[in-house]
């Protein structure tokens, strides 16, 4: 669960990652900011985004994101 909470710790391990942030977290959710380097045939990518994240039992997590459209973003 810490881990899935943690924006600095996912974006050290995966090295596409240029921004990463959160913008709202209470409770279960989160909105969070990302965006992606640009790669040889790839732009830049930039995603808003609502995550959902709850604990099911001790061994199971249930992660729910869904990007979010706005025009002047």
């Amino acid at each position: 669960m810490t881990f899935m909470k943690n924006l600095n710790l996912q974006k050290s391990l995966d090295s596409s990652v240029d921004a990463f942030e959160t913008h709202l977290a209470e409770g279960d959710v989160q909105i969070n900011y990302l965006r992606y380097k640009k790669i040889l045939f790839m732009d830049p990518r930039d995603f808003l985004y609502v995550k959902y994240t709850k604990a099911i039992d001790a061994n199971s997590i249930v992660e729910i994101s869904k990007s979010i459209e706005i025009p002047d973003f």
